[in-house]
């Protein structure tokens, strides 16, 4: 029978650059990463590790005392360079590399003209990477790009897995859980001394914001595990690993109402003692929030993205100011913290217009905000348009990188005239507790640690 190869999977970090997660104390679960380790350990390919950079691990390291017959990255456009670092690293060792994620999805007619790894896999990967560990001839793949004779081919899309209850759970045991403990990434307090399950209940965004490139790998359409699926990754959370605090990973959990309800109204009957966060639309009704927050909701964050209604239709948000106010105003008044994702310098701002968006800041009053510079990412709408005027400039080591300083200044302005006013210290006054101005002083050790 033949040998099953060792297979060594990476999430990368830009060591070594002031763009490093490690440094700024970022520490959430590589989730892709997990459902891929664990469909192929599924499969019987057992003789597998996880190396993660960003919680401090090495892959000189790993690939050294493994090593590994083969060697996966998932490849964000920022970390491309990083992984041609790693593939060079990787093949003066003998392993096969092999680039999977967003920029091979978005790039797939580039990526291996720019990185020498041997086998690119576009789109969700769990099955393309099973295809290729079993040892298929590279021609019969879907989804991968590969090199034969010299030359570059490009296979037909992978399929997109509609029953995706299908998928076991993610492979947290190959983690060392000590080192994502405390990860407070979401501005939902979790000790230093507690894990945080962080999990995904589907796959796809119908929405078309133009800066955004999720929908390359995961679709529009969206597609929903089951509940019980869900409630039993939950449990295994509970159970195995001691873990009471929980974030919903989906970018709008909200926006099937009667689902997040039945989720919610599921975590109350089965008494779980568990409090939780996710990401949300604006809009979301308050009767909803109301059982969200009985079942031990405690933190939505809202993509918001700017102040301007202008701007909003300019991006295809599909939002108006007035449900962003309301969204808000009802939130907290139904007891749950808020977090605000502003990106300052989207298409069709200007000064009056980043004006506006600072007054709605104070008016809404979000417990946090993050404050993102404009980045199109390859496979966003946006992306595709600033492309035409030249305007990205790319540099060895961050993917992208802007020189208008103008940009970096409009984005301290915001994070000073908001946190400096007196509608956010308000909230400090009124319901801050120790554990978040912890929190809070973390973000501004990182905002300093990222100026200087």
């Amino acid at each position: 029978m033949e040998k099953k190869p060792r297979i060594l999977l990476a999430r990368l970090d830009q060591i070594g650059t002031e763009f490093s997660l490690a440094k700024l104390g970022i520490k959430h679960m590589p989730m892709g990463i997990l459902y891929l380790a664990a469909v192929l350990l599924k499969d019987g390919f057992t003789d597998l590790r996880i190396c993660d950079e960003i919680v401090g691990d090495s892959i000189e390291e790993a690939i050294r005392d493994f090593r590994p017959d083969i060697v996966g990255m998932t490849t964000p456009s920022p970390l491309f360079y990083r992984a041609g670092e790693v593939t060079d690293l990787a093949h003066r060792a003998g392993c096969k590399v092999i680039l999977g994620g967003p920029h091979p999805t978005a790039q797939p007619d580039n990526v291996l003209k720019e990185c020498d790894a041997d086998l690119a896999i576009m789109g969700e990967g769990e099955l393309t990477m099973l295809d290729i560990c079993r040892g298929r001839d590279p021609a019969e793949i879907k989804g991968l790009i590969y090199r034969d004779n010299g030359q570059i081919i490009r296979n037909e899309p992978g399929p997109r897995v509609e029953d995706i209850d299908t998928f076991p759970f993610p492979a947290r045991h190959l983690l060392d859980l000590k080192k994502y403990r405390g990860d407070n990434e979401m501005g939902f307090h979790v000790k230093k001394n507690e894990n945080c399950l962080r999990l995904f209940t589907s796959r796809g965004c119908k929405y078309e914001c133009i800066f955004c490139a999720r929908h390359i790998i995961f679709g529009r359409i969206p597609r929903y595990r089951s509940l019980e699926n869900i409630m039993g990754e939950i449990e295994e959370g509970i159970n195995r690993y001691g873990i009471r605090k929980v974030v919903f990973m989906d970018d709008t959990l909200t926006e099937d109402e009667e689902r997040v309800m039945e989720i919610s109204e599921e975590i109350l009957r089965r008494n779980m003692d568990i409090r939780w966060a996710c990401f949300s639309r604006v809009g979301t009704r308050g009767e909803i929030l109301k059982v969200m927050h009985r079942s031990g909701c405690r933190m939505v964050g809202y993509g918001v993205e700017s102040g301007s209604q202008k701007v909003l239709d300019g991006i295809k948000k599909k939002i108006e100011i007035g449900e962003i106010e309301d969204s808000f105003k009802i939130t907290r008044k139904l007891g749950i913290r808020t977090k605000a994702f502003f990106i300052v310098s989207l298409p069709g701002e200007g000064e009056k217009e980043f004006q506006e968006t600072l007054t709605l800041a104070r008016k809404i009053c979000p417990d946090y905000v993050v404050v993102s510079i404009f980045t199109p990412l390859p496979g966003a709408e946006a992306y595709d348009r600033i492309m035409q005027h030249g305007e990205i400039i790319k540099n060895r080591r961050s993917f992208f990188h802007t020189a208008d300083k103008a940009l970096h200044k409009r984005q301290k302005r915001f994070l000073f005239h908001y946190y400096l006013s007196w509608p956010y210290f308000r909230n400090v006054i009124l319901s801050f507790n120790a554990g978040e101005i912890a929190y809070f002083l973390s973000n501004v050790k990182n905002f300093l640690f990222l100026r200087a």
